[in-house]
């Protein structure tokens, strides 16, 4: 099949957006005959299509052209290639279609075998990439050498000798012998909901150092040993393979062990696309990309070939990937100092220093802007809390099989970490850096609480570890300029090894000023006698030119008010539908500071702005709730530790708030239509009100005259 002339101009006069077709019929026609065409056709979803179609039903023209995403340098480092996608344009939208790679003959992958026109290629074909890798990294790359090169796991798995299909288990402190530095591969895989069908025992120990059937093993397990031989490396480490999983002693040791175990492998297998030992790593089926091969005619009327690759997926390819919802990988991935990502699409190379693709495309793409989560260093930041929580946000959204794990999938880095910086770990917050840790917080306060007195999960209520998974948010800490409250002692005590055995208790111990918020936190429906229009805030047009949503008062009442328009209905509005918001804090505008208290007039909003709440776990009405003041933002936000407290004169963490009085301040002022640009405060609001007193006074935070106490969280 040929090409059109409309197709032959990208090649012949490349430029970053070219003209195609002025209509879609002419694409679709022309893709009858144009191989070009017919895969500019295919690239485009379903989905587009029909939303397309809607369009041109409608009445719309449509407008084709092939966009270049690379620019010069970008196409340099591939090699004389570049990446384009289809864009079709219509009277109200523009859609973009998927990705293809376009490289020409001077490019220099090609030869790669995952360039070839047949759909499936054996991984003997593809070694020679990963060989290529290797050497480079291994002659080049300072960060990529091993942390401790003599050092072995406890137990290997010999895979040297290619010529049988028996392999030994043993154990390096007697049996691996060797002239020198011993290497030896690590997989990184995912166990899914069944466990692995071969795993070490105590009664298999024996039986496996006398010898393993290579075709007892899963398919993920049997691809290991098969890239492991044909990369020359003699040993091999599998977790439950080399790991007794009836022994919880073994189990909590080499957990404990991984950051070692990962660091100094040679390299780590990681089989992304595989859901469970069963899957294998994609190195004997057909690639999930097409390879297209055209003859174009140059200027001078000679035939150059081009090579197409399609569909490009790439900025998801790792993301999406089953193994990456996977909560023990993120530390595996970290710690290792070379990783290959054998994925359905490609083999993707990841080390301390860069990131690279089989087909020489996804070095850059998709993947140029983000740093790899391998990229870390302690010494050189000033700040390296940053690098630990940007881990946790990571780690927090992922999946386990046994929610118990949370802190013991995290043990390498964790003493990764620990040896960096000589920091404490406090169940997965740090000693020195405790009070900004502690405002970790979730969006989503759905989960069930995992309580310390579970006899399962026996984490604290102030570490993260004690939720369901769920995403993490940390960017509070980034805005701590002053510190309020003081650490005051710790105590953690694990039943066995640190961070892989049972937490037997965990508490910590503060000091700072503590205030009940029994009128900020009112944890009751607002009053549904109360007309429903004086429970909603008015809109912007009936308050002139007021930024936010402003609070009003009625009835000797305030209550908080929303950035968002409220739903017509009362039932779905936010006081309704959630009770755990606390909106309402009782007034006269008459009184002064003298006649009434500070915390009756003070707000705290579960909205958008400034001032918000976030529980992070289920809150019953009526709960007495505390606030300890860790400190304040640069933008003067009170930045508060929500507790409740326990029957043993302990607390336990609820959530955090943050509470901004000049917003609330210009929010006030701007009730009675005095609207300024800054926050209001002090003369300015002499100047503008009959109350200048109390206007002044709501300028001050809650735990103004609040003297510090000593208080212990579990």
């Amino acid at each position: 099949m040929s090409i059109c002339s409309d197709c032959a101009k990208f090649f012949q006069e490349p430029c970053d957006r070219q003209a195609h077709f002025d209509s879609w019929a002419r694409l679709v026609e022309s893709a009858k005959v144009c191989a070009m065409c017919a895969l500019l056709l295919k690239s485009v979803p379903e989905e587009m299509i029909r939303q397309i179609m809607g369009h041109i039903n409608t009445g719309s023209y449509t407008r084709l052209a092939v966009l270049d995403r690379s620019n010069a340098g970008e196409s340099n480092i591939m090699g004389r290639g570049s990446i384009k996608c289809l864009e079709i344009t219509t009277r109200t939208k523009c859609f973009t279609a998927e990705d293809f790679a376009l490289l020409t003959p001077e490019a220099k992958y090609p030869s790669r075998a995952i360039w070839s026109l047949q759909g499936s290629i054996l991984f003997d074909t593809r070694a020679a990439v990963v060989h290529e890798w290797i050497d480079q990294c291994s002659r080049m790359h300072i960060k990529c050498r091993k942390r401790n090169p003599g050092y072995l796991p406890t137990r290997l798995i010999n895979v040297s000798n290619s010529s049988t299909s028996t392999l030994y288990l043993e154990d390096s402190r007697h049996s691996v012998q060797a002239n020198g530095p011993v290497k030896y591969a690590a997989l990184s895989h995912r166990w899914g909901q069944a466990k692995p069908s071969v795993m070490l025992t105590k009664a298999s120990v024996h039986q496996w150092q006398r010898g393993i059937n290579l075709q007892t093993l899963p398919k993920t397990f049997l691809d290991a040993v098969i890239i492991t031989r044909k990369l020359d490396i003699p040993y091999l480490w599998i977790d439950c393979m080399c790991i007794l999983q009836d022994d919880s002693g073994d189990w909590q040791h080499e957990a404990s062990m991984m950051a070692s175990v990962y660091c100094n492998a040679h390299i780590t297998i990681a089989a992304s696309s595989s859901d469970d030992s069963t899957g294998g790593c994609c190195i004997d089926e057909p690639l999930s990309s097409m390879i297209s091969k055209f003859s174009i005619p140059a200027l001078d009327g000679s035939l150059q070939h081009v090579f197409i690759r399609s569909p490009l997926r790439r900025p998801d390819l790792l993301k999406d990937s089953p193994l990456h919802e996977r909560g023990w990988i993120l530390q595996e991935q970290i710690l290792s100092m070379r990783t290959v990502f054998f994925t359905e699409d490609q083999m993707i190379w990841q080390c301390r220093e860069t990131m690279l693709g089989e087909d020489g495309i996804y070095s850059w793409y998709g993947q140029r802007r983000t740093k790899a989560l391998a990229e870390y260093n302690f010494r050189g930041n000033g700040n390296p809390s940053l690098i630990w929580w940007r881990w946790i946000e990571d780690y927090s959204s992922r999946q386990l099989t046994d929610p118990s794990d949370r802190l013991a999938a995290l043990a390498g880095i964790t003493r990764l970490y620990q040896e960096e910086t000589q920091h404490t770990p406090l169940a997965g917050l740090w000693k020195e850096s405790i009070l900004k840790d502690i405002l970790w917080y979730t969006k989503e306060a759905t989960y069930s609480p995992m309580l310390p007195n579970s006899p399962r999960h026996k984490f604290p209520s102030w570490s993260w570890a004690s939720l369901e998974p769920g995403p993490i948010e940390t960017n509070k800490m980034d805005f701590v300029s002053h510190v309020d409250a003081t650490y005051v002692d710790s105590e953690i005590v694990w039943s066995r090894e640190s961070l892989t055995s049972s937490l037997l208790k965990a508490r910590i111990t503060l000091r700072g000023r503590l205030f009940e918020m029994k009128d900020q936190l009112n944890l009751q429906n607002p009053d549904r006698n109360c007309p429903v229009e004086d429970h909603y805030p008015r809109r912007p047009s009936d308050v002139g030119q007021s930024l936010p949503w402003p609070m009003r008062a009625f009835s000797g009442e305030l209550t908080g008010s929303y950035e968002e328009s409220p739903s017509d209905s009362p039932s779905t509005h936010p006081l309704f539908r959630r009770p755990r918001f606390l909106t309402l804090a009782n007034y006269s505008e008459s009184s002064t500071q003298d006649e009434t208290r500070h915390q009756h007039k003070c707000l705290i909003q579960a909205v958008h702005g400034r001032s918000n709440v976030n529980f992070d776990r289920i809150i019953e009405p009526g709960t007495r709730i505390f606030g300890l003041l860790v400190g304040t933002s640069s933008f003067k936000e009170e930045m508060i530790l929500l507790l409740t407290p326990t029957k043993e004169g302990l607390y336990r963490r609820v959530g955090i708030a943050t509470h901004d009085h000049t917003q609330l301040m210009r929010q006030y002022c701007t009730i009675h239509g005095w609207l300024s640009d800054e926050p209001v405060a002090g003369d300015i609001c002499r100047k503008m009100c009959s109350h200048p007193e109390y206007l002044y006074h709501r300028v001050l935070g809650c735990f103004q005259g609040v003297e510090p106490e000593t208080i212990t969280i579990i």
